[in-house]
């Protein structure tokens, strides 16, 4: 008998683990306000351009800067010089990728130079996530749906 009673103390430490009671919920999924998406899910969107998978399924590597530029509306998006920092099989080439703008609320990923939204099935399907992660509603996509590129003092 004693030696089947080490199981009642094992029991309890995975039991009292497990209680919902015990596990701290991060206040942005507790919360329904909408919030803005992270530099890192940003990174993650970046990561799923289609030129950047295509260059990785070639064997090379694809890598990224954020700008920092003054000019540019960094409250509303995040922006990045994306490039390829080895091209694999493909020897020859530019290594610029390109100039991309994640929006913060919508999650919205353009090219920055020619002001275009990126259409592609893989990053909406991110994007779905996020919005529905962030608590991001119609109203809030409305508002920062067409917000500029460029600061309003440029």
């Amino acid at each position: 008998m004693w030696a089947k009673l080490w199981i009642v103390p094992f029991i309890f430490s995975i039991t009292a683990t497990l209680s919902p009671a015990k596990q701290e919920i991060p206040a942005s999924q507790t919360s329904s306000a909408p919030s803005q998406i992270s530099p890192l899910e940003a990174e993650i969107e970046i990561y799923l351009l289609p030129d950047c998978r295509r260059l990785r399924a070639k064997g090379g590597t694809v890598g990224w800067v954020q700008s920092l530029n003054p000019d540019l509306n960094r409250e509303d998006y995040y922006f990045f010089f994306v490039f390829a920092e080895n091209h694999g099989q493909q020897a020859e080439g530019s290594v610029t990728i390109g100039n991309f703008a994640v929006n913060r609320w919508t999650a919205e990923v353009r090219n920055s130079v020619f002001d275009e939204p990126l259409l592609d099935p893989e990053l909406a399907g991110l994007q779905r996530i996020l919005i529905h992660g962030h608590h991001i509603d119609e109203a809030t996509l409305k508002k920062y749906e067409s917000r500029p590129l460029w600061s309003a003092a440029k």
